[in-house]
């Protein structure tokens, strides 16, 4: 395996992933310090709206379902959208449980616990997976560097909208990650909620042997995006959590944004989701 030192450049395109690898370098053993904080603060930003979201989408999802089994009890349905077809088998395999599908209840027990279930039993474990491929709607293939990545018909049509570690690592190009969150973000709906994860200051990220593409994206970039996007300045939230043991993988942190789109001023709710700041100490343990 190749080692990460300071240098590495993109040497793999998305024509030649494969689910596996990805499944198996980051998600099969344990859950990464990165994944534990991700799925608190998904976990609380749910949990704390007084809402149960009709209309959800994971842009992104790779040949995962830790966020959807996360968004499960707060959604009635959950479409999913990815570039891989790949990826999109993996997925359709799990949530129709077919054998041979990935195992993903050391997530699900996490998750739980996340919720305050420390004493989760299985069949908890089981009822929650449950009810992840109850609520899972349509699998798209997608292309978030087109206007309308799921169709014209999607333009604004969701209320909440959960991505991470996608739109950043399309391109190594900040023109092309600006394009793709203009696309995605054009399927939330104002007063729509989002949830967004990914890479910080990050240039190549590892896969098995390979390194695929990231932008580098910073606070002050996701920042000025969101703005120039639609989104409320008073309800956005953007940390970054630097894990620098997660560089020899090319990143040495990760970003996680919390927002919610502009809506007229006569429809305007107050309610907050809990500030991202206040997990620095539970990511540092994490």
């Amino acid at each position: 395996m190749t080692a990460y030192d300071g240098t590495m450049a993109v040497d793999a395109t998305y024509e030649s992933w494969t689910a596996n690898d990805y499944f198996q370098f980051y998600y099969r053993k344990n859950i990464c310090r990165d994944e534990r904080i991700t799925l608190k603060c998904l976990v609380d930003y749910l949990a704390a709206t007084p809402r149960r979201y009709e209309r959800a989408l994971d842009y992104g999802c790779g040949p995962t379902l830790h966020n959807a089994i996360a968004a499960a009890p707060y959604v009635e349905a959950l479409d999913m959208a990815d570039w891989s077809r790949d990826n999109l088998r993996t997925v359709r395999s799990w949530s129709h449980s077919e054998p041979g599908a990935n195992d993903w209840h050391l997530f699900t027990r996490y998750i739980l616990g996340a919720e305050g279930r420390k004493l989760a039993q299985e069949r908890d474990v089981l009822e929650r997976e449950q009810r992840t491929r109850w609520v899972i709607g349509k699998l798209f293939g997608t292309d978030a560097r087109h206007r309308y990545p799921l169709g014209q018909g999607y333009k604004e049509h969701y209320d909440l909208l959960v991505t991470g570690y996608c739109l950043d690592c399309i391109s190594s190009s900040h023109a092309v990650w600006r394009q793709c969150m203009r696309n995605v973000l054009s399927t939330l709906a104002p007063g729509g909620s989002l949830f967004l994860n990914a890479l910080w200051r990050c240039s190549a990220y590892q896969v098995q042997d390979h390194w695929f593409p990231c932008s580098y994206v910073d606070v002050d970039d996701l920042y000025h995006c969101l703005v120039d996007n639609g989104f409320e300045r008073r309800t956005l939230d953007i940390q970054a959590f630097a894990y620098p043991d997660q560089q020899v993988h090319g990143y040495p942190g990760i970003l996680v944004a919390l927002g919610r789109k502009r809506l007229p001023a006569r429809r305007r709710v107050t309610w907050r989701a809990p500030s991202l700041a206040s997990y620095a100490s539970f990511a540092a343990v994490a």
